[in-house]
C-alpha cells in the first residue's frame, strides 16, 4: 500500500496572527505555541480530531506525554486555547482543532480530490462551526436525515435504542458518508453483520462504532457463504400454484414457502408444493 504523507500548510504570517501574538505575550508563551503546533501535527491524519481511540479520549497527562510538554504548561494552554476558540472539546471529549482541516495537505492525491475531500469533511464539524447561511443549514438537515435513517434501521433490526444525535455515532456515520458511501450501504452492513453475529458472542459488537468504523468497507464487500446456495436453490423451485380456495396467486414468503394471506393458507415445497395448513 502506498504510504501517505501529510503536512501543515502554514501561512507566512502565521506567527503574526492575533491569536498567536496573544499566546506569545503570556508567560511561557513560546512553550504554548510549540504545544499548539504539536496538537495540530498529532491530529493531522484525522482532519483535526484528536482522540486516543474510539473509546478513550485524551486527558491532560496523556497529551503531556505524547507532546513532551510539562503537565502545568498543558493545563494552562488547554484552558487558554478553548477561550480563544482555537480548540474545542466535543460532547464525547474529542479535541477538535478547527484550523487543521483548512491547513492540511496530503501527498498522492490530485488537488481536486483533496478539495472535494475537505468539502465533505466540513460536514463533520460541530454545529457551532456551521455558518447561518441557508445552504449550510440545508446540508446539516441532509446530514442529520442520513444519520437518523441509519440509526433507526439499526434499532429496528436489533431492538436497540441508539441515539442518532450521539457524537460518536454521528462521527462514524458522517465519516463513511464523506467517503462516498450511502445510507443503503450502511443498511447492507447492518444486515450482513446481524446475520453473522446475532446469537453469538459477537452480538455485543453490533453497534455503531464497530459497524461504521474503519472496517466498514470490508464488511460491505464481505461475501456470505449462504448467499449462493440460496439463489441456486430458489432457481430450482417452480412457481407456487394458485390458491385452492380463492384461485388467487400465492406469494413467496421465503425460499420454498408460499401462502395466500386472505385465505390463511401456507404451502411448502418438498418434491412439489404441499399445503401445510
Amino acid at each position: 500500500m502506498e504510504k501517505k504523507r501529510y503536512w501543515l500548510k502554514l501561512e507566512k504570517g502565521f506567527l503574526q496572527s492575533k491569536y498567536i501574538k496573544i499566546i506569545k505575550a503570556q508567560d511561557n508563551g513560546d512553550k504554548y505555541i510549540l504545544f499548539y503546533l504539536a496538537l495540530m501535527l498529532e491530529s493531522i491524519e484525522t482532519i483535526g480530531h484528536l482522540r486516543l481511540s474510539d473509546t478513550v479520549p485524551y486527558n491532560e497527562k496523556m497529551l503531556a506525554t505524547i507532546t513532551d510538554t510539562n503537565i502545568d504548561v498543558v493545563r494552562t494552554a488547554l484552558k487558554m486555547f478553548q477561550e480563544l476558540g482555537i480548540i474545542r472539546v466535543l460532547e464525547d471529549r474529542t479535541i477538535f482543532l478547527p484550523d487543521v482541516p483548512k491547513l492540511t495537505g496530503k501527498e498522492c492525491e490530485s488537488a481536486d480530490r483533496v478539495r472535494v475531500f475537505r468539502e465533505k469533511q466540513k460536514l463533520l464539524q460541530c454545529n457551532d462551526d456551521v455558518t447561518k447561511s441557508n445552504s449550510n443549514k440545508d446540508k446539516d438537515k441532509h446530514k442529520d436525515k442520513h444519520i437518523k435513517q441509519v440509526v433507526t434501521y439499526l434499532n429496528e433490526i436489533t431492538n436497540s435504542k441508539y441515539k442518532f444525535n450521539s457524537a460518536i455515532t454521528q462521527r462514524h456515520i458522517n465519516a463513511r458518508i464523506a467517503e462516498g458511501f450511502t445510507v443503503e450501504d450502511c443498511k447492507t452492513v447492518i444486515d450482513k453483520k446481524c446475520k453473522e453475529w446475532m446469537g453469538t458472542d459477537m452480538a455485543k459488537y453490533i453497534r455503531p462504532e464497530t459497524l461504521f468504523g474503519t472496517k466498514f468497507e470490508s464488511y460491505l464487500n464481505q461475501k456470505s457463504e449462504k448467499e449462493k446456495p440460496k439463489r441456486e436453490e430458489k432457481a430450482k423451485i417452480p412457481k407456487p400454484p394458485r390458491c385452492e380456495k380463492c384461485g388467487g396467486e400465492m406469494k413467496e414468503r421465503a425460499v420454498g414457502v408460499a401462502g395466500c394471506i386472505p385465505c390463511r393458507l401456507v404451502y411448502e415445497y418438498k418434491n412439489g408444493w404441499k399445503k401445510v395448513k
